[in-house]
């Protein structure tokens, strides 16, 4: 599965998921044809599966955010530590300021 998209960075972006384990986001290089950034999306909290993205949604910062069906992602860029690179925001039950549902289709 292949997902593109356009960041307001003019970043091209893009999913390829491959099964379970091996579900990435490419930072492409738009004069070449060239994948030498990639992010490997971790799996969430309640199972290890990791997440299809439906939408993607870059700040003004540079964070990345990824709308999935496992909840919302936010990648940092400018992390060099891949353990420290990612923030999952999930639905929690006992948590009212958390997110409704998991399951997120767009950022708007």
């Amino acid at each position: 599965m292949y997902n593109l998209f356009n960041d307001k960075h003019d970043r091209l972006w893009m999913f390829a998921g491959y099964g379970t384990n091996n579900q990435c986001l490419y930072l492409l290089n738009k004069n070449h044809v060239d994948f030498n950034t990639s992010f490997k999306i971790p799996g969430s909290a309640v199972n290890n599966d990791p997440a299809f993205v439906r939408d993607l949604y870059s700040d003004d910062l540079g964070f990345v955010y990824l709308a999935t069906e496992k909840g919302l992602y936010q990648l940092n860029i400018h992390v060099t530590d891949s353990n420290k690179r990612w923030t999952l925001f999930e639905h929690k039950v006992s948590d009212t300021n958390s997110l409704s549902s998991n399951s997120l289709w767009c950022i708007c």
